[in-house]
């Protein structure tokens, strides 16, 4: 019966459902500044309660089978990949450059989300094209950001739809570590027998997160205070801001979601603004379309700085791990706003 019910989801899928195109990943360079006292974007934190664990029971595997494993994001993939380790099987859903925002399942994701023993997702209204989906599977379903700290802000969830708060939650180091423990707690619940080998690679992991922070902390360092103010794409480095004291001064895309489409309102003043406080560059993502920031910073002769933001590089690219991810990206921020005059 259950697989009749997966058939129909298919058949219906291929009738009515298109794919998102994604974006392609560009390369840094360049500069961003100075400015006075700019505004900050208004923001709250609170500890997400909005999506909570399933039940999990430990599992039936015949020997040597493997936990069979989907996570939607490939941020959240690589981190399940690094407690999983061999004794998964795991499938990332979203290839590298696809905005999650807006990216919509194929039939094979479906098929490997029915086949999958859990399904570990991002939450916070991350995967909007994905909602109906994941229902089906919420038996399965492992929101990472169970416990972390959310950045909310009311009017912004309201009219975008993402309840909880903002997703971007993987540009806090501290946050990916709680993810950690919501992964290891989820693989040791169905698969017991793997337990010691889940926590010894979280504990490796966490290590390792420890470390970048510190690196992260040295390297951002190197800005003065006054000096840590960012303009970018949507309000995808609110985490980094915050754990990281910046200022983000404003956004061309006023959302939590890159689906969002600014007013000719909002851009003048947000031309206004960049020009008061003397920002001399616009951070975009490389799953974002580009093509308003680059206008706006015509118009003002400054800078579009890529980076990557809600995804990770290809796997011969710069940000091909969450680890080389945050690297990167922080170079290349702290790059812009050194070098700025």
């Amino acid at each position: 019966m259950r697989r009749q019910i997966w058939t129909i989801v298919l058949l219906s899928f291929l009738l009515l459902s298109a794919c998102a195109a994604p974006a392609a990943p560009a390369a840094p360079t360049a500069p961003v500044s100075q400015a006075s006292d700019a505004p900050a974007v208004s923001e709250e934190t609170h500890t997400d309660e909005g999506d909570h664990l399933p039940e999990l029971a430990a599992l039936n595997l015949a020997e040597g089978e493997k936990l069979q494993v989907v996570a939607t994001t490939n941020l959240v993939a690589d981190v399940v990949g690094q407690i999983g380790g061999d004794a998964v099987d795991l499938r990332s859903l979203l290839p590298p450059g696809a905005d999650p925002h807006g990216y919509q399942t194929t039939p094979d994701d479906l098929r490997a989300i029915s086949d999958a023993h859990l399904v570990f997702i991002n939450g916070l209204g991350l995967e909007e094209g994905m909602a109906s989906i994941l229902e089906e599977a919420e038996a399965k379903t492992v929101p990472v950001n169970v416990g972390v700290e959310v950045i909310t802000d009311e009017e912004e969830e309201e009219e975008h739809h993402h309840e909880g708060g903002n997703p971007h939650t993987w540009w806090s180091i501290a946050a990916v570590e709680q993810w950690t423990h919501t992964i290891e707690d989820s693989l040791s619940a169905v698969n017991p027998a793997n337990a010691e080998s889940y926590a010894a690679n979280a504990s490796a992991y966490r290590a390792e997160l420890s470390s970048l922070q510190a690196e992260m902390e040295t390297l951002v360092s190197q800005i003065p205070t006054e000096d840590r103010k960012l303009a970018t794409d949507h309000d995808t480095l609110a985490y980094f801001a915050r754990d990281f004291d910046f200022q983000v001064v404003g956004l061309v895309i006023p959302s939590f979601s890159s689906l969002a489409e600014p007013s000719a309102q909002h851009l003048a003043q947000l031309q206004d603004l960049i020009r008061a406080e003397n920002v001399q560059a616009i951070f975009v993502g490389s799953t974002v379309n580009p093509r308003q920031a680059e206008q706006l910073a015509q118009d003002l002769g400054i800078q579009v700085v890529p980076i990557y933001t809600d995804s990770l590089s290809a796997a011969d690219g710069p940000a091909a791990t969450y680890v080389d991810f945050m690297r990167y990206n922080v170079v290349a921020i702290v790059a812009a706003l050194v070098a700025a005059p």
